[in-house]
């Protein structure tokens, strides 16, 4: 086992800590580049616990002020910053693996190596899915679905313009925000529904059957959106019952604003805060003698909070 010792080991004892499966680990989260929960909510490293963040919750940016010349003797006007304060707090997460002495024995030294890289593989894939599930899920709980937008299925819905509900939320952000939402993420259910809608397919030129990323793309009000489609499905039984599965976006749109380089400080829709390396910041090597065994397991710390409510809006299609 190779536990070198460091002097940032953040959770536990330092001759737990494992620095080879840690940097496999961190080489693993830095290549999903397919994860929805990164795309809308991602990763803002602060180096503490807890501490301050700007909260856009009001949408009266861009304010006039009539006159900004400064009196003899006087003073210039105060703008009011568009934000007010509020305080994330990283909590401390874990899973782990176990690998029995027996099965170390029956892989043999050589095949040892891909046998731990292997259920380690199966740990970063649980890790990723329950931060799908769990922040898709606490992203809908705070985000309200547009009223009144969303009704495009069957006979009843073939009368809808998706694309003009689309735009009126595009614009809205846009407004509200004085930034325009370059980022969407759809539902595998919704996009399904809004790509064979009699009003999408009639915006396309030639004969198409359906609509594509690229077509969509084209007849929004931002033409230069970034379009992805959520495919993963998660088991929400508990363990040991049979399967339930379902698409992790299911039919929901997500239209949103966010920075390419999130801080504490800027007006991205969500992120996603931690004390240290995004997703996985270290793994341990634990030693069960009792059941002869031992874990490996990964650390990460998160707190995902919607910072800029101005900025994202939400449609449930049906």
């Amino acid at each position: 086992i190779n536990t070198h010792t460091r002097t940032s080991i953040m959770y536990q004892d330092a001759n737990t800590f494992n620095e080879t499966l840690t940097i496999f680990a961190q080489g693993f989260m830095a290549q999903r580049a397919d994860s929805l929960i990164d795309f809308i909510a991602p990763y803002v490293s602060t180096g503490t616990a807890s501490g301050d963040y700007k909260l856009f919750d009001k949408n009266d940016p861009f304010q006039i002020y009539d006159d900004t010349v400064i009196p003899e003797d006087g003073e210039s006007q105060t703008v009011h910053f568009n934000a007010s304060t509020d305080k994330y707090d990283c909590e401390p997460h874990g899973l782990k693996i176990p690998i029995r002495d027996w099965e170390r024995k029956q892989a043999g030294e050589k095949g040892f190596a891909l046998m731990r890289n292997g259920k380690l593989n199966t740990l970063l894939s649980t890790q990723l899915v329950n931060r799908e599930y769990k922040g898709w899920a606490k992203i809908r709980a705070a985000v309200t679905a547009a009223s009144g937008k969303g009704a495009w299925s069957g006979t009843a819905g073939a009368d809808k313009d998706p694309v003009d509900e689309l735009d009126a939320l595009i614009e809205k952000i846009n407004n509200d925000t004085g930034s325009m939402p370059e980022y969407m993420a759809w539902g595998l259910s919704a996009w399904r529904v809004f790509k064979n809608h009699p009003k999408v397919l009639s915006r396309l030129s030639g004969i198409k059957a359906s609509a594509t990323v690229d077509d969509v793309r084209g007849m929004l009000l931002n033409p230069n959106m970034d379009i992805r489609i959520g495919s993963m499905p998660v088991n929400t039984a508990k363990l040991g019952k049979a399967a339930v599965k379902k698409g992790i976006l299911g039919a929901d749109v997500f239209i949103f604003h966010k920075s390419e380089s999130p801080t504490t400080e800027d007006m991205s829709a969500v992120k996603t805060f931690t004390i240290d390396a995004p997703g996985v910041a270290e793994v341990h090597t634990l030693r069960d003698d009792l059941n002869h065994r031992e874990f490996d397991e990964v650390l990460w710390s998160e707190d995902l909070r919607i910072t800029a409510p101005i900025a994202i809006q939400r449609i449930s299609v049906a």
